[in-house]
């Protein structure tokens, strides 16, 4: 069970706590709690998905458009699963600067405008390339 107070996310000190100035000390996750196997868990499953989207293209013989960005995709999520792992190590060894939590809505911020970009393009841009592809495959 998560036991955890969500009035600490408003408060600036619980996100900028260990940052430049700041002499507090940023404390290690219990190595039991959920909050532990959480971080390890969702880390390490970002950087699985990206190595299967880098993967992916190597294995089809097709040309079609959207394998260029899987590859991108999937470059973009191992940079986050790996820079995540070692946020959290760097965290665990109470280096204070690279472990403080506001490193967190660094990668939010770098996740949310990967999933915009995912999103608009399909929403928008795939199903003009499919037939664009489609086209030219069939003359």
């Amino acid at each position: 069970m998560l036991f955890f107070d969500l009035n600490k996310l408003k408060s600036l000190d619980y996100w900028f706590a260990g940052a430049a100035g700041s002499y507090a000390d940023v404390p290690v996750i219990d190595k039991t709690s959920d909050f532990f196997y959480l971080y390890i868990n969702l880390f390490s499953s970002i950087f699985i998905l990206g190595l299967i989207l880098n993967v992916i293209p190597l294995f089809s013989k097709s040309t079609f458009p959207l394998l260029k960005k899987i590859s991108i995709w999937g470059t973009n999520f191992s940079w986050m699963g790996f820079l995540g792992m070692f946020w959290f190590s760097l965290r665990e060894t109470k280096i204070a600067f690279f472990g403080s939590r506001f490193w967190l809505i660094v990668g939010f911020i770098w996740f949310v405008i990967l999933a915009f970009f995912i999103i608009r393009y399909f929403l928008f841009y795939f199903n003009i390339e499919r037939k664009y592809y489609l086209s030219k495959k069939n003359t």
